[in-house]
């Protein structure tokens, strides 16, 4: 998409990632479309830390939309966790819109557990108030300075009941950020 066209024409080198071969292909003619430098690739991905392929690493991780469930917090973890750079500059920059206050908890306990250390950011510095979506939210998250630089899912998947889950049933905000003891 647009993300992915402005990174190509700013980047040294970029690789463009999904699971869905349809989506796959889609990017490609975009990306033919909007003549970007022969140094964008586009590759599957599946989540997961058995998926990540051997060797790739990532100062910037961009993704968009990709928190929409619990059950996809882990395996977006576990993935981000095998492509960011070991040291603590490198990031993730997220953004999606929040739909469901427990997701959001979900991936602010997750990234704690995994070692990340999540940051909200105030999306009315790029955009006016009139063209931000009410529950839109964007995110940097790095790796914690103390972190283990290998992480076993089973270590930190997340199974809390659901009766423990506290977040207000509002838009995401910095308070509903912060990750249970």
């Amino acid at each position: 998409g647009v993300p992915g066209i402005i990174a190509a024409r700013s980047c040294a080198s970029l690789t463009l990632t999904d699971f869905n071969p349809v989506v796959l292909d889609l990017l490609r003619a975009t990306l033919t479309l909007n003549v970007v430098p022969p140094s964008t690739q586009v590759l599957p991905l599946a989540w997961g830390r058995d998926n990540v392929p051997q060797g790739m690493k990532a100062q910037v991780l961009l993704g968009s939309d990709l928190v929409y469930s619990v059950d996809c917090v882990t395996k977006l973890l576990e993935t981000v966790n095998g492509l960011l750079d070991a040291d603590q500059e490198a990031v993730l920059i997220l953004s999606y819109v929040s739909r469901w206050p427990r997701v959001d908890q979900a991936l602010a306990y997750g990234a704690r557990a995994a070692g990340f250390v999540i940051s909200p950011q105030d999306l009315q510095v790029f955009l006016p108030p009139c063209a931000t979506e009410p529950n839109a939210a964007l995110y940097l998250i790095r790796r914690a300075s103390d972190s283990p630089r290998s992480i076993a899912a089973a270590d930190w998947t997340w199974d809390a009941p659901r009766d423990s889950w506290t977040l207000p049933p509002h838009a995401v905000s910095e308070r509903s950020l912060q990750a249970h003891p």
